[in-house]
């Protein structure tokens, strides 16, 4: 979490098949705060040799949330 000016920003990792309106409407819901924006981000898994043979880490979906204020269940949470 970082606050920049009038909206604070904090990075999420969510469901593969979650989209923009799904995580802003359940952060609303949960937190109760005023999205700004949302931004969804696909991490691609990485290659990894195990026992001599080459695999793949599984990737993961990150989502990066602009919040009007700061949200205080998260601001102490990510303190603490």
């Amino acid at each position: 979490m970082y606050v920049a000016g009038d909206f604070a920003v904090y990075t999420l990792v969510v469901h593969k098949s979650a989209t923009k309106v799904s995580v802003k409407k359940v952060f609303e819901v949960i937190f109760k705060a005023e999205v700004i924006s949302v931004n969804v981000i696909n991490v691609p898994g990485k290659k990894r040799r195990f026992k001599g043979k080459m695999g793949m880490k599984s990737g993961f979906k990150k989502a990066i949330v602009r919040v009007k204020g700061e949200v205080d269940a998260l601001s102490s949470a990510m303190r603490a």
